[in-house]
């Protein structure tokens, strides 16, 4: 409990150090993969190929929990992935004394993560098991844009 309120209390203050500038003078982190250039979303999305293909080969076994093949062609499990991959690299990388971090990394986000990923038929790969099935993300564009566009257009709408 202690650890976790510690954790939390360094996770504020790292945040409260960070440049106070908007997020649009800044640049994006190379994680990010809404605004990041096409250069910066090739490099982290084949980092994090090769660490998927290392979690499979380091933590095999029981088929839920390794991350299958087709784990690209799902947009939210892309984002998931990279989330626990950039974590993961907190906890193992640029450390140069003993810490927590790494059993922190996989009781609070490894674990958790996986066993959701493997179980959500909508968003995660709990449909794949055995063989790929095509995600069907909701219809987000024509009718939806314009009903968005009318509720920023009325007071009270932002």
């Amino acid at each position: 409990m202690m650890q976790d309120q510690q954790k939390t209390l360094a996770a504020l203050v790292k945040h409260r150090e960070r440049p106070s500038s908007s997020p649009d003078q800044q640049d994006p982190a190379p994680w990010n993969l809404l605004d990041g250039t096409d250069k910066q979303r090739r490099k982290i999305l084949e980092q994090l190929y090769d660490w998927i293909r290392w979690y499979n080969e380091t933590y095999p076994g029981v088929e839920e929990h390794v991350i299958p093949p087709c784990w690209f062609r799902h947009r939210a499990v892309i984002q998931e992935l990279l989330a626990v991959f950039v974590a993961w690299q907190a906890a193992y990388c640029g450390l140069e004394e003993p810490d927590d971090a790494p059993a922190y990394w996989h009781e609070r986000i490894l674990h958790p993560t996986i066993a959701r990923l493997s179980s959500d038929k909508a968003a995660g790969w709990g449909n794949c098991l055995g063989s790929h099935r095509e995600p069907h993300p909701p219809d987000t564009g024509g009718a939806h844009r314009e009903a968005f566009q009318a509720w920023l257009a009325t007071p009270g709408g932002t």
